[in-house]
């Protein structure tokens, strides 16, 4: 621990025990007779309830500023003011780009990434607010934007197109969105369960009450981060996911999947653009015991029709499924993102020769 992180802790120290001991006990004295005197059955319980959240905010200020993290792999790279975070391994070309889905940084294709290293250049990143990245509060995280900022980070870094893009989930919708804006950039396409811009609206009814009860679980969990709760049960992964940054970014991202939709349902066809389509086994579903069968089967129904149309994007797509894989087939199925990944490239370079 350095001088200066040293100095750090010890002043969360001592404001932790200044405000647990001087400053909570006057202002729980005043609150609690305030309820006694309204009537309230409340005010009984309120002292301890907010003794204990002062504790877990203490708890999480100090062990956030003493977190001895490992350095980010890749590097940080400044984007207009903001750094975000890049993560490149291999020689080749063309360079394989790695799109995570909504709230998922880099670390999700901790699997593929190091075996396309061995084929070519292969890059993952963070986007703003997530993994490493900078947040940037001042932007709504849609497709455009997030295309926009990647083009950018790429150009930044010196890494430079012909780019066969692979994105997981809405960073399906990202890429073609990406593809759009710059189609002289890109060369191939790997879409790995990918989202459909009008989903929405063909999914079965139930499946948006699910999604509204895993919103609200994760905003619940959000709201838990400053007191420290997800550390304390060990849920904070291996990244910085119980950072207040990350749980905002999140939220912005669920608040901009319309519009990233909409960007998506504009971009037209890919031509004739090598382009793989991989899918989840619809006999295991997109989360096993998160959504009930009959609504499932229904909901797997519509995806097997939506995934096929997304292969029909290019007179020279395809697509396989990955047999055994739920919604995440980059860590359940990795060998075959592999796979198409490598078709892919191969047909690109074939190509272009």
């Amino acid at each position: 621990m350095t001088f200066w992180r040293l100095m750090v802790y010890a002043f969360y120290v001592f404001v932790g025990l200044v405000v647990v001991f001087l400053v909570l006990p006057k202002v729980l004295g005043l609150i609690y007779r305030v309820l006694r005197k309204l009537g309230y059955a409340i005010g009984g319980f309120a002292a301890p309830i907010l003794l204990l959240a002062a504790i877990g905010a203490t708890y999480e200020a100090i062990e956030s500023s003493r977190e001895e993290r490992e350095p980010p792999p890749g590097r940080l790279v400044d984007v207009g003011g903001h750094k975000m975070h890049l993560d490149c391994e291999g020689q080749g070309t063309p360079t394989v780009v790695l799109e995570s889905g909504l709230w998922d940084d880099s670390i999700v294709w901790h699997n593929v990434q190091p075996e396309i290293a061995k084929l070519t250049r292969v890059c993952s990143y963070d986007r703003a607010g997530l993994g490493y990245s900078d947040p940037r509060p001042d932007q709504v995280p849609d497709s455009r934007n997030i295309a926009r900022n990647l083009h950018m980070l790429l150009a930044k870094a010196g890494v430079s197109p012909p780019y066969v893009l692979v994105g997981h989930s809405l960073g399906g919708i990202h890429i073609r969105v990406y593809e759009n804006l710059y189609p002289s950039d890109v060369v191939g396409m790997v879409l790995v369960d990918s989202g459909h811009p009008d989903q929405e609206d063909r999914l079965p009814p139930e499946m948006n009450k699910i999604q509204s009860r895993l919103y609200l679980k994760s905003k619940l969990w959000g709201l838990a981060v400053p007191l420290g709760i997800p550390r304390l049960l060990g849920a904070c992964g291996v990244t910085v996911e119980c950072h207040w940054q990350t749980v905002k970014a999140r939220e912005a991202e669920v608040h901009a999947i319309g519009a990233s939709a909409d960007e998506a349902r504009h971009t037209g066809s890919l031509d004739s653009m090598p382009l793989l389509v991989v899918s989840r086994d619809p006999e295991k579903g997109a989360a096993p015991g998160l959504i009930p069968l009959e609504v499932s089967h229904r909901f797997e129904e519509q995806w097997v029709q939506m995934q096929e149309e997304l292969a029909r994007l290019s007179t020279n797509g395809s697509r396989v499924v990955a047999i055994g894989s739920t919604h995440y087939v980059q860590i359940d199925r990795g060998d075959v993102v592999i796979a198409a990944i490598r078709r892919v490239l191969d047909a690109a370079r074939s190509t272009s020769k």
